[in-house]
């Protein structure tokens, strides 16, 4: 079964790249800066004698943080792409079961069982 055609990479390639870029030609000269910088900045301006409740146990330096920020990115991608890779392997699965194929040659008394849940 074929879903795409060849220009769908480059399509969604280009669709990537110009999100990525259009907020800089849209926004030009805005700043760009990070949310907690602006967060403390608008405290202060509002109220000026706020006092933190707290101060951090550890602030790591800007490559630590980089690291750190990179890592997690990483992971969170790692979770979602096995999550996808599952779920499309349980419905290809169940699609062979259905047909009568165990996708493993042409074992035709293969014992499908579902997982608990299904």
């Amino acid at each position: 079964m074929k879903t795409g055609g060849r220009w769908t990479p480059l399509i969604l390639l280009g669709a990537v790249i110009v999100l990525m870029v259009l907020p800089f030609v849209v926004a030009r000269g805005g700043d760009f800066a990070g949310a907690d910088g602006k967060a403390g900045e608008l405290i202060t301006k509002v109220n000026p004698d706020y006092v933190p409740w707290f101060t951090p146990l550890w602030e790591p330096n800007g490559e630590t943080a980089t690291m750190l920020f990179s890592l997690q990115a990483a992971f969170g991608a790692g979770v979602i792409a096995f999550a996808f890779g599952y779920w499309s392997g349980r419905r290809k699965g169940a699609a062979q079961a259905a047909r009568g194929t165990g996708g493993e040659g042409t074992h035709t008394d293969a014992h499908f069982t579902a997982a608990p849940g299904d």
